[in-house]
């Protein structure tokens, strides 16, 4: 990792802040823990048996990871940011061309939004839609309205971004049996993983983050 010369002492002193934190930390659970037994049976009271043998390891992997992670938001290395701070022609086109995916695949037809992905993530949302076809099952989503968007992160050419949005989506064996999904309006959550290519944005791959029932 590279640290400027002018941030050097800000990443020392994060580090031995996250020492003291994490240290401290650990030792009121092996306080917690000395002396105590589990279930009726007997063990070692210290915090050096081989039961904490991997803690340690992890200690030492993990401060310096924490500190480096630390000092990226501090020096805005790495940067969060609300919506408002997205632009409002990117803000207005990612949530369009969401829209538009999203009624392509409950339309089971991709061509017509085939410009607004990569090229694997069209392949494997086609895929997905062959292996629910073969199966005689239907994937509906309607009734998508987006709440907003957030965490916006960019880095180069790529950036993601969080978007809300409330949809109906339930899946339907043989036009008829709800398989799984419901059929009454939830909250999702979702992250977009989007590439820039000129004035242009391609989403490259959608995690699910939480779903409100």
């Amino acid at each position: 990792m590279k640290i400027k010369n002018g941030h050097f002492m800000m990443f020392i002193v994060i580090t031995l802040l996250v020492i003291l934190i994490v240290t401290f930390f650990y030792s009121q659970n092996a306080m917690a823990l000395a002396g105590g037994h589990s279930g009726g049976s007997s063990g070692s009271s210290s915090v050096f048996s081989s039961s904490n043998h991997w803690s340690w390891i992890d200690l030492l992997i993990g401060i310096p990871y924490l500190s480096y992670l630390s000092y990226c938001f501090l020096t805005g290395k790495y940067k969060y940011y609300n919506n408002d701070v997205v632009s409002f022609a990117e803000s207005s086109k990612i949530k369009q061309q969401y829209l538009a995916i999203q009624n392509a695949w409950n339309d089971r037809n991709l061509e017509s939004v085939k410009p607004y992905y990569v090229k694997q993530l069209f392949t494997d949302h086609n895929e997905i839609l062959r292996k629910l076809t073969a199966q005689n099952v239907i994937n509906v989503t309607t009734n998508v309205k987006i709440d907003g968007l957030s965490r916006y992160r960019n880095k180069g050419t790529q950036f993601k971004v969080d978007i809300s949005f409330k949809a109906i989506d339930y899946n339907l064996k043989n036009k008829k049996k709800i398989v799984s999904g419901k059929t009454y309006e939830r909250k999702f959550k979702q992250r977009l993983t989007w590439i820039r290519k000129n004035t242009d944005v391609k989403l490259e791959k959608i995690d699910d983050i939480k779903c409100l029932f």
